[in-house]
């Protein structure tokens, strides 16, 4: 990701989020998208509010329970859900973490429905596009992966699946504008 912002002359910064090299209150968002797990999130959130300005705003895109016991890799992985569950950090105190280091902070919880063919999916599935996957043994993936095209067989068959997000959002100041995204 870096070098391709790098060849669209696009200024990237690739450090830790516990020890971000700016200036506090340097920008105007500061987003984690599904990366809050990676690492002390509290240190990450600290960091966040020291470098969001003072109409910034905090945004953090995360998996609850809600997500990881319907996914669609734990059906064919069963150590999926207890592995992210146990990685991902509980929304609700992230909510409550950042809600004592900015002072209007508010959660949703988008759905987005995806639709692909199961061979574009097995592909990604197979070069292990989530990071979890990489965390299973050799044998539970091989298993998941075969049961996958036993059941389905034809690679051009659409495959669909929920993926349900919480979305946290920490202002400094009440905005009056229309959100980043909307929820459903």
């Amino acid at each position: 990701m870096v070098a391709l912002a790098r060849s669209h002359h696009i200024d990237v910064v690739a450090r830790c989020a516990q020890e971000l090299p700016f200036r506090p209150r340097s920008f105007a968002l500061v987003w984690f998208h599904h990366s809050i797990h990676d690492g002390d999130w509290r240190t990450a959130l600290d960091e966040a509010t020291r470098v969001v300005d003072e109409f910034g705003r905090v945004e953090v895109w995360t998996l609850g329970a809600d997500h990881h016991t319907q996914s669609i890799l734990s059906r064919w992985f069963p150590s999926v859900a207890a592995i992210d569950a146990s990685r991902f950090p509980d929304p609700l105190e992230v909510e409550g973490y950042l809600g004592r280091l900015l002072p209007i902070v508010a959660a949703t919880h988008p759905h987005e429905t995806v639709v692909r063919p199961v061979g574009t999916w097995l592909d990604a599935v197979e070069a292990g596009f989530v990071s979890t996957l990489h965390l299973l043994s050799d044998s539970e993936r091989s298993a998941g992966i075969e049961g996958i095209r036993r059941a389905y067989p034809d690679p051009a068959e659409e495959i669909t699946y929920e993926l349900h997000f919480t979305r946290i959002t920490g202002d400094r100041r009440r905005r009056e504008h229309v959100p980043l995204s909307a929820d459903t």
